[in-house]
């Protein structure tokens, strides 16, 4: 509030922040000044000529819409009431800041953190939590705990500036989820593959393949990828490793990253389990004559069901004698999918 000099005329400039009250008086003019005058709010003195104003309202409070309000020039209004005795005049100023913020969320007990962004340092902040605002400080808030928090800005030395409100900002609790499923071999020689996700958190994401005794066989650096696969892995039994920025365990104090050894369907992570030794016996299923064999048929009986294998063999007549003297033996080594 002022008085200018030589005319006695009270005036106060103000930030466009809400509503702007009169008393319960008997009659109320609300008037905005316009026409052919123009607002000039970086002018003290305030225009007094009778014709640049034009009445807005008659109601005991009035509410300026900050839309009708020009950024660049702002607007000037007076009011006077009981229909006589002093105009008081007043300038209004449309902020035009743009509230825009990030926020870290408490991730694997990494406290949270907000930060007020595209506001210059001539702005302070206030935080508040649900216990009262704090001290006025930077754009950073930095350990916050899961929770609604409102942030408040103002100009820095500025008496009775406007307090900007910015919407409730919340900071989640996320936990990380690995979800594993693999493949497993076919074959005996063959390999298999182990598929990682990482849930609830942000990447970007570190992969580790650990034998059962938690020594890695394979990593990837930081990558963005979700989900990863691990190929051409060998027989064995396994337990996936995966880190985020927050998610890193704390090996020093005996705290591992986050692991996971079973699968979705909660079974441990083993590339070759499905393959079982052959325990096989044989027989020979043809019988001998005079003339050359050239083959002959061959049963393996499993423990599951017998298999017939044609083999070669070639016996010439001098070697009946010796081959009915003498028993064949045959080894078979093989796999088989139980």
């Amino acid at each position: 509030m002022m008085v200018v000099p030589l005319r006695g005329l009270i005036f106060a400039e103000t930030l466009m922040i809400g509503s702007l009250s009169g008393a319960p008086f008997g009659s109320v003019s609300w008037e905005i000044l316009g026409g052919s005058c123009s607002p000039d709010i970086n002018e003290d003195c305030p225009e007094t000529t009778n014709s640049c104003y034009t009445q807005v309202s008659t109601a005991q409070n009035f509410t300026i819409d900050a839309s009708s309000i020009p950024s660049t020039t702002g607007a000037e209004f007076r009011v006077r009431v009981n229909g006589s005795g002093a105009y008081y005049y007043f300038k209004v100023k449309k902020s035009t800041i743009t509230q825009t913020y990030v926020k870290q969320d408490f991730i694997c007990g990494v406290p949270g953190r907000i930060q007020v962004t595209n506001l210059s340092s001539a702005y302070e902040f206030s935080i508040d939590n649900g216990g009262g605002f704090g001290p006025w400080q930077g754009p950073i808030f930095d350990n916050l705990t899961p929770g609604t928090y409102n942030v408040l800005a103002r100009l820095q030395n500025t008496p009775d500036a406007c307090e900007y409100p910015y919407e409730p900002i919340t900071i989640d609790q996320l936990d990380i989820g690995i979800d594993v499923t693999f493949t497993d071999a076919q074959c005996s020689g063959d390999t298999g593959t182990i598929t990682v996700t990482a849930n609830n958190v942000p990447g970007p994401y570190k992969y580790t393949l650990l034998d059962s005794s938690g020594v890695a066989q394979e990593f990837t650096a930081f990558i963005p990828d979700n989900p990863y696969t691990f190929s051409a892995v060998g027989f064995g039994t396994y337990i996936v490793q995966v880190e985020t920025q927050q998610c890193t365990g704390d090996p020093l104090n005996g705290i591992d990253p986050p692991r996971e050894s079973l699968d979705t369907g909660g079974n441990p992570i083993i590339i070759g389990s499905g393959l079982s030794p052959l325990d096989a016996s044989t027989e020979v299923n043809s019988s001998f004559g005079c003339s050359t064999i050239t083959d002959v048929d061959i049963i393996v009986n499993t423990r599951e069901v017998p298999h017939h294998i044609r083999l070669p063999l070639t016996v010439d007549r001098l070697n009946l004698h010796t081959l009915a003297l003498r028993p064949i033996t045959l080894q078979v080594q093989a796999h088989m999918i139980s």
